[in-house]
């Protein structure tokens, strides 16, 4: 027993709740066959009117066979599929252009073949493309395709559709060039019903959601227009012709293929259709997630948008041998068939298998469906759309959104489906270039005073820093840096080195932590940048590349081996250190590491004896490198100076990995708040280097305030000072963030 099998079991329903499910089937059924005749006289219209009974058994199939499939498999058990607007917009447009170029050549034995097969390979192009999209788990790429660009598609589809209404009414299109033709009073009075219909159908489904509206008001139409005729025709003799579909044999209606139908077909034809193809497998596939997003929010059901993908796949694939329109999850016809009461698998069978018994047994009764009814469901659809993406999005859109999606829609008008939608696509890039290069590459932007590295330095290095500080300038950038960003990026440091009311620039400081990637084009800003900065006699500092952005810098010679004029870091903090270390040992600066604890001391204390009294209570300790002097969670009961040599506290990360937090140099004190607060250690503190410490444990602390007052007095001053200033120093990060 499948999964299906015993899914279609547990649904099994009591009578009570089966008759909804019916009634709902064959309401959205009768739908279906509207729209599936509609589709098919939209398609072959005009020159091809002949070919319309083939048109509509391919519209039937494609209800009857995906429709099935569709409702079996989908993740809705109320989803209702078959051909659509969107797809059978621009199959009319390839079926017109096919019989355009074929009629040119005068081989018209080659018309009708050439016209089945480019039905059945989209179908079975579609299929295969949908399938492996969802095995593959691509669905979310088609999200990439620009909104605006899909907005312009379905206000030119509903463009084409408007159009090809009155072509199914009276065999003209609403062009420019047929207008004359048009408003004369024997086709004005075929497509004026048709027109009236439309509006009546717009208003009633605005106005009223119920179930039964749309289907009973088909039903109505259908029936009071032949009432009319056949009343009419009492003191007029009419000809249905033009008005009515012409009658046609089941053996017009279920075409089959043959061996010499096959030899027929103009490959060279479809070949030149194939950028159409191309385009209604994107649309198809949009159209299918957009459908399938629309359901999930409206229905408050979830659903996996690539099992929709390989079901209606699967779907196409089956229809295609069989000469099946493509066709897929339709978001109107599943709402109206929820609403009407389905919540079963079976009602959407019944809307299948109400198709399938028109195709094979009712074909005859389809005569008696008036081409205005036809025309103005198309309408209907056309006007729908543009009502939706041209005066609605007016509302939606920002000013350049929509007139790019009034551009997609004028170009399909003039030029075609494929230009306008290549002209959408090339403008969609254009804005996104525009906008894009308007975003700002920089993050942040700090000065080496307000942004020091992580290294506690002694007070007259923080001092000079602090004075020296604004020579370093230190830019976050962030996103992905192309030629316009670059360009951009490179007129500001150009600007900032020429402005001489501000502090010369020595090291300019780039951070790529938050950049994504690197645009090839964009190495020539940095290039650029590396030569005005070299003839300003500044250095550029690289930190924090990725390996493919350090290799493209590499290769465009923008970073060379042994370069005194780029110098690169693993992070923003080493960089920042390495510029303090250059300003420090240009004025000699460093040399104070060597200096007794003592000496470092009487820049804290006030008066010079308490530091020969405060050193009696410390004890002397020399650690190698690397050493590890306290582990993180580890108890405090020490707070150490460094006389010489180098130590910094790390932070271990939940991954395991380490994080720099701060290095401490000669002079400097670590661990003072654990050793305050009496709680474990939140870091680590690893030697550098060789060095000396000092250390006072927390009972000498006890004995120096009992034998000592006055210098643990002056002492704790010392501590209030240090943190204050370190929290002065936080709050000037904080403010450069903002």
């Amino acid at each position: 027993m499948t999964p299906l099998t015993s899914e279609m079991e547990q649904q099994e329903l009591p009578p009570s709740k089966l008759l909804p499910n019916v009634l709902a089937g064959l309401a959205v059924g009768l739908v279906s066959l509207t729209y599936d005749v509609s589709f098919a006289a939209l398609i072959f219209s005009g020159s091809l009117s002949a070919y319309f009974p083939q048109g509509l058994g391919s519209a039937l199939i494609s209800s009857v066979i995906v429709g099935a499939i569709v409702a079996l498999r989908s993740s809705f058990p109320f989803a209702i599929a078959g051909p659509d607007s969107n797809s059978a917009a621009i199959l009319a447009l390839m079926v017109s252009a096919i019989a355009k170029e074929i009629q040119l050549s005068g081989q018209l034995d080659r018309l009708f073949p050439t016209i089945w097969m480019a039905i059945s390979l989209s179908s079975l192009l579609a299929g295969l493309f949908l399938y492996a999209a969802g095995r593959l788990s691509l669905g979310r790429w088609a999200r990439f395709i620009p909104y605006p660009v899909m907005s312009g598609f379905l206000a030119g589809t509903g463009w084409l559709i408007t159009r090809s209404s009155f072509k199914v009414m009276v065999g003209l299109p609403l062009e420019w060039s047929e207008l004359p033709r048009l408003i004369e009073i024997p086709n004005s009075i075929r497509w004026l019903p048709g027109v009236l219909f439309a509006g009546l159908l717009i208003g009633i489904t605005k106005f009223s959601d119920h179930a039964l509206v749309l289907p009973a008001t088909l039903l109505g139409a259908i029936v009071f227009f032949n009432v009319f005729w056949h009343l009419l025709n009492v003191f007029v003799s009419l000809s249905p012709q033009g008005w009515f579909l012409e009658p046609f044999s089941s053996g017009q209606i279920l075409h089959s293929w043959s061996v010499d139908s096959l030899t027929r077909i103009d490959w060279q034809v479809l070949i030149d259709q194939s950028g159409t193809l191309v385009a209604l497998i994107v649309v198809v596939v949009t159209t299918i997630l957009l459908n399938t997003t629309g359901v999930e929010l409206s229905s408050e059901q979830d659903s996996t948008l690539n099992g929709e993908l390989c079901t209606n796949g699967i779907a196409n694939l089956a229809v295609a041998p069989c000469g099946g329109m493509v066709g897929y999850l339709s978001f109107n016809r599943t709402l109206l068939h929820r609403s009407a009461g389905a919540n079963s698998r079976i009602s959407g069978l019944i809307s299948a298998a109400f198709c399938g018994t028109v195709l094979v047994f009712g074909f005859n009764m389809l005569t008696y469906i008036p081409r205005p009814i036809l025309g103005g469901v198309l309408l209907m659809i056309g006007i729908k759309l543009l009502l939706e993406w041209v005066v609605h999005a007016w509302f939606k859109f920002p000013y350049l959104d929509y007139a790019l999606i009034l551009i997609i829609l004028v170009s399909i008008a003039i030029w075609g489906f494929i230009s306008g939608v290549a002209i959408g696509v090339m403008i969609a890039c254009a804005l996104f270039i525009f906008r894009y290069s308007q975003h700002h590459v920089i993050r942040h932007q700090f000065s080496g005073t307000t942004y020091p590295s992580r290294v506690c330095r002694s007070s007259p290095e923080q001092g000079l820093l602090r004075h020296q500080g604004d020579h370093i300038q230190i830019l976050r950038l962030q996103g992905y840096v192309f030629f316009g960003t670059a360009n951009m990026l490179l007129e500001q440091v150009s600007q900032r080195l020429q402005d001489s009311a501000l502090p010369l620039i020595q090291f300019l400081v780039l951070d790529f932590r938050l950049v994504s990637g690197l645009d090839s084009s964009a190495v020539l800003s940095f290039i650029k940048m590396r030569q005005l900065l070299q003839k300003h006699s500044a250095q550029l500092v690289l930190t924090h590349l990725n390996t493919k952005i350090l290799q493209q810098l590499q290769r465009g010679n923008c970073i060379v081996a042994q370069d005194i004029v780029v110098q690169t870091f693993a992070d923003l903090d080493r960089g920042i250190e390495w510029c303090e270390n250059q300003i420090l040992e240009a004025r000699s600066m460093r040399r104070r590491r060597s200096l007794p604890l003592a000496l470092h001391l009487n820049e804290f204390f006030v008066n010079a004896d308490h530091v020969a009294h405060f050193m009696h209570y410390l004890q002397k300790t020399q650690i190698p490198a690397e050493h590890l002097l306290f582990r993180q969670g580890e108890s405090s009961d020490t707070l150490y100076f460094i006389e010489s040599g180098q130590v910094t506290v790390v932070l271990t990360l939940s991954n395991g990995k380490t994080r720099r937090l701060r290095t401490f140099g000669a002079g400097m004190i670590l661990g003072e708040n654990s050793f305050f607060l009496d709680t474990p250690h939140k870091t680590s503190a690893i030697a550098d280097q060789s060095s000396t410490l000092y250390t006072l444990s927390k009972t000498n602390l006890q004995i120096m305030r009992q034998d000592q007052p006055h210098v643990t007095a002056a002492f704790q001053d010392f501590i209030i000072r240090l943190l204050a200033d370190r929290l002065l120093y936080t709050y000037a990060e904080i403010e450069e963030l903002f």
